[in-house]
């Protein structure tokens, strides 16, 4: 579910939550969101390309 909409010039930042996971912050450039457009709210699937992931930190077991 988005829960903020930051507009960033040429980027949106979209805040997402949802399915038992944390918040995710997705960036999109400004013509891929305003081709498809959501609104706080919104359900929306994530996904991406494994290349495209960045790890922040390191889980060790």
């Amino acid at each position: 579910i988005v829960s903020n909409i930051e507009y960033r010039g040429a980027t949106v930042k979209l805040s997402v939550n949802g399915a038992g996971i944390e918040e995710f912050t997705v960036i999109l450039d400004d013509e891929g969101f305003f081709a498809r457009p959501v609104a706080v709210g919104d359900a929306v699937p994530i996904a991406w390309d494994a290349e495209d992931a960045i790890i922040l930190g390191r889980l060790d077991s």
